[in-house]
């Protein structure tokens, strides 16, 4: 288990040291041994150095965010961060409408579904890593965050990923290996639960098949058990490329609607200039055009 009194005071003493404004303990944290404590820190100082101390504060602290106060007004209600727990400083957090706050839940629930989730479950079906496999199921703790009404439809498959995560380094590699194939099996049925969600929440103007956001996602016109089908008849793709197919309702990332618009502006990473990183997602993007071509027979 971490020490967090101790960290907390580390970020406490660097906080007044360097005069920021806030910083905040943000994302999912249980306090067990695989846990580490991400931050965002609001200062005026943009320095690249003294962002750098921050970065090598504690190999336990990980630095989600480092900006000034009118971006972190502007921006922190998009971020996909579950929950903001003021560590130093005062509270700058703006008011949100609770509306428009459960519609910014269910945004971000599903987008974890074009970076994580799946992505990963299927990548590490032949992993012996203990420490990888728990750290990905952890991801099931954002269904309790983002879509409480339905977290108690899954509640034994999250109440085994906590009782595993708590045993680490104890457990066998088969059991994890059992429990991520539950967890696939959950998330396909929590893809027809959000895609009937978003299909009624938002409108599609300029709906495509293809997607590049972060990785590449087909949508095709079916339910989850179709895109399942396909997910695994071409399993290779998953698991070198995690490359998936999702329903229509996942398609609300072409969205004009505000907060989606909102959500993407301040959640997709800038490119990055390099030749390998363009080399390999050309690469896969021809692979996702291959199986866009070759699903249209198998639906």
């Amino acid at each position: 288990m971490n020490n967090f009194p101790a960290i907390k005071e580390k970020i406490i003493t660097l906080a007044r040291a360097t005069g920021v404004s806030a910083v905040y303990l943000v994302g999912v944290n249980d306090g067990l041994a695989l846990s580490d404590y991400d931050l965002a820190v609001v200062s005026e100082n943009q320095s690249p150095s003294f962002k750098k101390q921050w970065q090598k504060l504690d190999p336990a602290v990980d630095l989600r965010r480092y900006v000034n106060i009118n971006d972190f007004k502007i921006q922190s209600p998009y971020w996909p961060h579950v929950h903001y727990e003021l560590l130093f400083g005062q509270e700058l957090r703006p008011p949100l409408d609770p509306e428009q706050n459960d519609k910014l839940n269910l945004i971000k629930l599903a987008s974890l579904f074009f970076t994580s989730f799946l992505r990963n479950y299927y990548r590490l079906l032949d992993s012996s890593d203990q420490a990888e496999i728990l750290r990905n199921l952890n991801d099931w703790r954002y269904v309790e965050f983002f879509l409480p009404a339905v977290a108690p439809e899954f509640k034994p498959l999250i109440q085994e990923i906590k009782t595993a995560r708590a045993v680490y380094p104890n457990n066998k590699i088969s059991d994890l290996q059992d429990l991520l194939k539950r967890a696939i099996d959950e998330s396909w049925r929590l893809v027809e639960i959000l895609n009937g969600r978003l299909k009624e929440e938002f409108e599609n103007i300029y709906p495509s098949y293809f997607s590049t956001y972060r990785e590449i996602t087909i949508f095709v016109p079916g339910d989850s058990t179709a895109c399942r089908r396909l997910t695994e008849k071409y399993l290779f793709f998953a698991k070198r490329s995690k490359i998936i197919f999702l329903p229509l309702g996942f398609q609300f990332v072409f969205s004009s609607n505000f907060l989606v618009r909102s959500f993407f502006r301040y959640n997709t990473p800038p490119e990055v200039l390099n030749l390998f990183f363009y080399l390999k997602m050309m690469i896969k993007r021809l692979a996702g055009i291959f199986l866009l071509i070759s699903s249209k027979n198998n639906l």
